[in-house]
């Protein structure tokens, strides 16, 4: 039984992930210790779930629910293979591609879903094609490549909101209501139309402040601390080393 045969309506829509990130983890380590993937090549590993990931997309149309979603994780696993990939390619005009990349995936995805311009059984798998190599390029090259895109998410405030951004993600729906509610106040739906720009950065300010409380609250002081002492041995050697060099 699917969420939707109930005419039920999600009180945070974006939560779809959390049950898809339960399947993963729970699913991974079982294909790992059935397959022996870890005693793959990388090349070996990539193009397995490369394999996966071709089979899902062509099966996916003939599906009633196909879970076509999970490519974006099929995705972050060959990532995760191929980043040394990316350290080498520091362009800035590889930073702009990919921008550009990603703003065509989000008109594709657009497309797809407002014009009725493919199948309906075509709709999701187009989708997560477009959104999953936009999201694997940006991440591969914002994430690792060092470039101009590195360095602007490397900027302090982006950071601060992406260490919390477990938090905005869940909590961000609930900020946007209010702002929406308290904006029916003083206007109907229609009524300006220049009011939705205004209330944008009003939104997204809500939702930064409400995650932040959130994050502050209860992520934070939850979270798992990773020691990241330094092994006192290497520390010997190193001063070491450098008493002989002197």
């Amino acid at each position: 039984m699917h969420l939707t045969d109930l005419d039920l309506r999600a009180m945070n829509a974006v939560t779809w992930s959390l049950s898809y990130e339960m399947f993963f983890y729970l699913f991974l380590p079982l294909l790992l210790a059935v397959t022996g993937l870890r005693r793959f090549s990388r090349q070996g590993r990539v193009l397995f779930f490369l394999g996966v990931l071709t089979a899902g997309l062509l099966i996916s149309p003939l599906l009633a629910h196909p879970r076509v979603r999970l490519v974006g994780f099929l995705l972050g696993i060959i990532l995760f293979e191929l980043v040394e990939r990316f350290r080498s390619r520091t362009s800035s005009f590889a930073s702009f591609a990919v921008l550009g990349v990603y703003g065509c995936a989000l008109g594709l995805v657009y497309v797809f879903q407002r014009l009725g311009v493919v199948p309906d059984e075509l709709v999701a798998t187009l989708v997560a094609v477009a959104a999953g190599v936009a999201s694997f390029l940006f991440c591969g090259f914002g994430f690792h490549g060092g470039g101009l895109l590195s360095r602007i998410l490397s900027w302090s405030p982006l950071r601060w909101l992406g260490n919390m951004s477990y938090s905005f993600y869940l909590i961000h729906p609930l900020a946007i209501g209010v702002v929406k509610q308290s904006a029916h106040r003083f206007a109907g739906p229609g009524e300006h139309p220049l009011l939705f720009v205004a209330l944008l950065p009003a939104a997204v300010a809500a939702s930064w402040c409400a995650a932040s409380l959130l994050f502050i609250a209860v992520e934070k002081p939850l979270s798992i601390q990773v020691s990241r002492k330094a092994p006192k041995a290497s520390l010997q050697v190193v001063a070491g080393d450098s008493i002989v060099r002197s």
